[in-house]
């Protein structure tokens, strides 16, 4: 069948040139996540020219934001297929992201045995189109299920990641080394995920300014090759505010130090292995005041909805862990509601390695069914006055003066009856949200003692 008669493929003027067009309504919401695409992204547009015994091809995301039209920098078959080397080089979109690079390292070696080359010199470009429909939807189910790194590992997950992870050290220390615009990829679908992660960091450095014997193991930041904390602040204080549309390029290219907040991303990207999202509007808490809250007397509503977002999984193996122990719980359909508070300083360790047991509580993590009472820890081992040291925003983060309280999904009974805080055994703890409160919403709720401390109205 000619390239006429199929919706979707067009022959272009040179010799042998194709251009698919692949729409991505298939592709399943949490897969998009995964793969990095774009919420502007309705389609991928594949050019493929033959010529003698190699061919070239290329992959875009129209529109294209950053360009009137689009350009094309076809990648050639006659080279042999690097991950880390080729995986930017075949796109012509200014965010390549993993179905790209999934899709593509698929197409070259469909293209390169010969095969398809074949067909399309014989015009049967349906069968080709069939074939890179089904290849994205591959790619789409491979970047959720399987280790990222193909070549030599590629093993199952045992359970749907919301972002392509690595399932060992040895896989991560490969994975790492693949071009940080791929790996930031789903990070940058929602800018304000990566501002809040950017925000812990920063909250983190500047408690370790104040504390310099913090564990480090606690605390890991980025080296950036030096040791100075107020350096790493300094770096982060020249990223540019985070605009829709904004791609690795823009970030690293925007004024001095773009190296270094390279460097700060990348490291972002081997350290938190999860995935963040924004709740959807039917996934949102409403919040009430306790009763005799400043907050509450000087506004008059007893209402909020903070901003919230969706811890979707974190690393493979507290992951896996989790799944595990809800599967002997027997609670297939998720586990019941809790909440913990601290400072802020602790935040991103929690996002990155789970919630950990404290050294003197027995394997066991606090927590509370009522979020009122986890409020205090939030505060805690911290100057009463000390706000700045409760969350530093960096320079152009939209989050300013914030608190971080974690809504947590238990595996089975917690033995959480009262609304006091207790301690659960942290393997039966995930962190599922995350609560943006105003600082001084929470400074008001720690002023309240005897409240009815009935402060989540809705808690899925």
């Amino acid at each position: 069948m000619g390239a006429e008669q199929v919706p979707g493929v067009t022959k272009l003027g040179n010799p042998g040139e194709y251009q698919f067009v692949i729409h991505l309504s298939e592709i399943p919401g949490l897969n998009r996540i995964a793969l990095g695409i774009r919420d502007t992204a309705t389609a991928m547009l594949i050019r493929i020219r033959l010529g003698g015994p190699d061919a070239v091809f290329c992959i875009h995301f129209p529109p294209n934001d950053h360009e009137s039209r689009p350009r094309h920098h076809p990648y050639s078959t006659a080279f042999l297929w690097n991950d880390r080397a080729a995986a930017t080089q075949f796109c012509c979109s200014p965010d390549p992201n993993f179905l790209t690079l999934l899709l593509a390292k698929a197409l070259h070696r469909n293209l390169k045995d010969g095969e398809w080359q074949q067909r399309l010199r014989q015009s049967r470009v349906r069968e080709v189109k069939d074939e890179l429909i089904r290849m994205a939807k591959e790619a789409s189910d491979y970047a959720t299920q399987r280790c990222i790194i193909s070549g030599s590992c590629g093993r199952p997950l045992e359970f749907t990641a919301a972002r392509p992870i690595a399932c060992s050290a040895a896989c991560q220390d490969e994975f790492d080394k693949w071009p940080l615009s791929v790996r930031l990829s789903p990070l940058l679908r929602d800018l304000s995920v990566l501002d809040l992660l950017l925000s812990c960091l920063s909250s983190q450095i500047t408690a370790l300014i104040a504390e310099p014997l913090l564990n480090p193991d606690k605390m890991p930041t980025p080296s950036l090759g030096c040791q100075d904390p107020v350096q790493l602040l300094l770096v982060l204080d020249t990223f540019p505010p985070m605009k829709p549309g904004i791609t690795l390029k823009d970030i690293v290219d925007s004024g001095e130090r773009g190296s270094e907040r390279n460097d700060v991303l990348s490291w972002l990207c081997s350290t938190f292995q999860g995935m963040i999202v924004s709740a959807p509007a039917f996934d949102q808490v409403m919040f009430r005041m306790p009763e005799g809250s400043q907050e509450l007397k000087r506004k008059g509503d007893a209402y909020f909805n903070p901003k919230t977002y969706l811890l979707l999984n974190t690393n493979a193996q507290r992951q896996k862990l989790f799944e595990e122990q809800l599967a002997r719980e027997g609670q297939k359909g998720g586990g019941s509601a809790a909440f913990h508070g601290t400072p802020a300083q602790n935040a991103l360790s929690i996002l990155c390695n789970g919630l950990k047991q404290n050294v003197n509580s027995n394997g066991h993590v606090w927590c509370s069914s009522d979020p009122f009472y986890t409020t205090y820890y939030m505060w805690r081992c911290l100057p009463r006055k000390g706000h700045q040291l409760l969350y530093r925003s960096w320079g152009n983060s939209t989050f300013k003066n914030q608190q971080l309280l974690f809504g947590l999904e238990t595996s089975g009974p917690t033995g959480l009856e009262s609304k006091a805080a207790e301690s659960c055994p942290q393997d039966r703890l995930m962190v599922r949200h995350l609560f943006v409160i105003p600082a001084e919403m929470a400074e008001s709720c720690r002023e309240v003692q005897g409240g009815d401390g009935v402060w989540a109205q809705k808690y899925r």
